[in-house]
């Protein structure tokens, strides 16, 4: 289950990764600009705020922190995740990942691929509620929105692709509503799985160990 040595084990890995490539974006960050204008620059980046959520939430699950290192949360970082993976991989491609500092390596594709494995090794054990896939979406539609709204208002966007004076607003917003759009789907897609996969359990086609229904635990994202 999730809080199972084995799982807190590799909980404890990943987390250690993130953490250790936020740690030396901020060390190369301020290094370059100064301490606190470098965690600004940091902070800025939506690849750099999903990393420290995935740190955070992995952490909480390798100490077995329930009140965050729970089915929920964990399944929002996956969201989060698979946003990172897709965004990078668009607008970016693996030339860049292959060009990319290791700490680069470790935010834009080892860590989020790791985060979406490690749910479907012990997440897809928790089902999970329809009202989670609206939840999952606050941060990265959050994100957006002060995203555009900072571009706009300073002319200085943090990604090129939001560039709304270049790109237009009718492309950017598709951008912006295909990825959102996308987030609950994969939503929907990860309730449904863990709700067929407790069917099977109660049916007796799965064993009762394989899956633990998310009212058992701390309710909530």
């Amino acid at each position: 289950m999730l809080h199972s040595i084995s799982a807190r084990l590799i909980a404890a890995f990943i987390a250690l990764q993130c953490w250790l490539a936020i740690g030396w974006t901020i060390y190369d960050y301020g290094t370059s600009h100064g301490f606190m204008t470098g965690i600004v620059l940091v902070f800025k980046l939506y690849t750099h705020i999903a990393t420290m959520l995935m740190a955070v939430t992995f952490t909480a699950i390798a100490v077995q922190f329930r009140a965050v290192g729970r089915p929920a949360v964990l399944a929002k970082m996956v969201v989060v995740a698979a946003i990172l993976l897709g965004i990078f991989w668009t607008f970016k491609g693996g030339s860049e990942i292959a060009n990319a500092p290791v700490r680069g390596k470790i935010a834009h594709a080892l860590a989020p691929l790791e985060v979406i494995l490690y749910w479907i090794a012990f997440g897809t054990r928790y089902r999970l509620k329809w009202h989670h896939t609206l939840l999952w979406t606050i941060f990265p539609l959050g994100y957006t929105v002060a995203v555009l709204g900072y571009g706009k208002l300073t002319g200085s966007y943090v990604y090129e692709f939001a560039n709304i004076d270049r790109y237009g607003l009718h492309r950017v917003l598709g951008i912006v509503g295909f990825t959102i759009i996308g987030s609950l789907a994969l939503g929907v897609a990860m309730v449904a799985a863990t709700r067929i996969i407790h069917r099977f359990q109660e049916e007796g086609r799965l064993p009762l160990e394989t899956a633990r229904p998310e009212s058992q635990r701390s309710a909530g994202c």
